[in-house]
């Protein structure tokens, strides 16, 4: 049973908990079987919205708990321990080797901090000043935990324009990855590839992106300013995640594990969409942070004669004289493998984008429409829109009607119909992003509300079906909102 499962179990434990819970205190309360129905109907349907929001706000602050947008890369000596744990030094010394023959200028060794716990990391960050290439060889051990990581593995860093970011590493791809992938990303994963393979991948890639974009590869790499992209990529995701919901991101995960990608990309169009900037730009970041992006070593000197900042600074001002000409790696596209950068699923993206939001708009109308029936109710009047919610005006007849109730559950009975407007406000409101769950909560409420209008048609003589015909409708409008926001996800994951 995956996660989303689990807390979609739980979720409906707790609600068929406060049903009966509610329903039998109500009922020795009011003692009447069909106010003590109803009001557990209406008490189970918020606290189970309430439970949905909290959960998914639980499940949204764990899987975004991992960003470090104050991310930052330390010195370390070649042969030190980090936190009394032995790196395998000499497992970099094959690869700085083999990477010397193709132009690469090693910049140093470096971990990350803030360090994960029970995690040891270390890299080796070379350059290629001829294609603005950076490769990074990574240590990683973690401590007691899964060791499908484990292990030295290589990847390579490219920006095409200053703006679009191209990985190609021998990592596997798992679905938090995959989750936390940049929008101006091109993304190739090739399990337990070796280096000089991959970097054939990757130039081959950056040839065909740059041919495709019309841009050239970025010059100006130097190691503080590649870890103040990642600063960059940390918050991009934060400000992108925090617009979608827990479940949302655990659907997309769980779509991943079943069906595992291992390129990824954005349309040519959307990844040009930010334009173009020198590297220089993401200097004036560097002083937005407490921290600073590159921390020195102390007490020790780097291995060879000059520290890695001035190996870097000759390596960024010989950028510009040394990528002069094409890309010596660059192939015919037929050879290219990495992923296809999709145009035409543009226009279909933005035509779901409308129809989700048209939909969610009918949550405002319900929600806007039976508040002012309420308050023409409240102000004596017998008419309202039809449109509008039954349940409000129910509780409200409820209340009016029964002299044995007491002055609280009037008042009660009364909030109720204002809260369910409120929960359908905020429902279009998170409809909109697109939530899929809050249409799942929208069309939970409106079938209640329409078997109810059918009941009033079916039972009340001479009552008027434009009602029912009109909730049908916005039921309508809900699903199609929902299908088109179950599409957007297939398309974006």
């Amino acid at each position: 049973m995956s996660v989303r499962e689990k807390l979609v179990r739980n979720i409906a434990l707790y609600s068929g908990l406060t049903f009966v819970i509610c329903f039998g205190s109500m009922w020795l309360a009011v003692s009447s079987l069909q106010a003590a129905f109803l009001l557990g109907v209406i008490v189970t349907a918020l606290a189970t919205a309430g439970q949905i929001w909290l959960q998914d706000k639980r499940v949204k602050q764990e899987l975004l708990k991992g960003l470090q947008e104050d991310i930052s890369y330390r010195e370390i000596e070649y042969g030190a321990t980090l936190d009394d744990e032995r790196i395998e030094w000499r497992s970099f010394d094959e690869g700085v080797a083999q990477l010397a023959t193709r132009h690469f200028q090693l910049l140093g060794y470096f971990t990350v901090e803030p360090a994960k716990p029970r995690v040891t990391q270390a890299f080796a960050l070379l350059l290629d000043p001829s294609t603005c290439t950076m490769a990074e060889l990574m240590f990683y051990e973690a401590h007691g935990g899964s060791p499908e990581h484990d292990g030295v593995h290589y990847r390579f860093t490219s920006m095409v324009g200053g703006t679009i970011k191209l990985h190609t590493t021998n990592q596997m791809p798992d679905s938090h990855m995959h989750l936390l992938r940049s929008e101006c990303e091109v993304c190739s994963c090739y399990p337990a590839m070796g280096l000089m393979e991959l970097l054939d991948k990757h130039q081959r890639m950056l040839a065909t992106v740059e041919k495709r974009s019309g841009w050239q590869a970025s010059a100006g790499w130097n190691v503080e300013r590649y870890v103040l992209q990642m600063r960059e990529h940390q918050a991009e995701l934060k400000r992108r995640l925090q617009k979608k919901g827990g479940f949302a991101m655990l659907r997309e995960m769980e779509r991943f594990d079943a069906d595992p990608k291992f390129k990824w990309a954005r349309s040519t169009e959307k990844l040009k969409k930010h334009g173009q900037r020198e590297l220089t730009a993401l200097d004036a970041a560097r002083d937005d942070f407490s921290r600073q992006p590159l921390l020195a070593l102390q007490h020790s000197e780097m291995r060879g004669s000059a520290s890695f900042h001035n190996s870097a600074q000759l390596v960024m001002g010989n950028n510009a004289a040394n990528h002069g000409g094409d890309n010596p790696y660059a192939t015919s596209d037929s050879a290219f493998d990495a992923p296809e950068l999709d145009d035409e699923a543009m226009e279909r993206l933005q035509n779901l984008q409308v129809q989700v939001e048209q939909s969610a708009n009918w949550c405002y109308w319900v929600a806007g429409l039976t508040l002012v029936n309420m308050v023409l109710s409240f102000s004596g009047m017998h008419w309202g829109f039809a449109l509008g919610l039954s349940l409000p005006d129910l509780l409200s007849a409820f209340s009016t009607g029964q002299n044995d109730i007491s002055f609280v559950l009037r008042i009660v009975l009364n909030l109720g119909g204002l809260l369910l407007v409120a929960l359908f406000g905020v429902l279009g409101l998170q409809a909109r992003k697109p939530s899929l769950m809050a249409f799942v909560a929208a069309i939970g409420v409106m079938t209640v509300d329409s078997l109810l209008q059918l009941l009033i048609y079916v039972k009340v003589d001479g009552s008027n079906p434009i009602g029912l015909l009109l909730h049908a409708y916005a039921l309508y409008a809900l699903v199609r909102g929902w299908l088109a926001g179950r599409e957007m996800e297939k398309m974006m994951a």
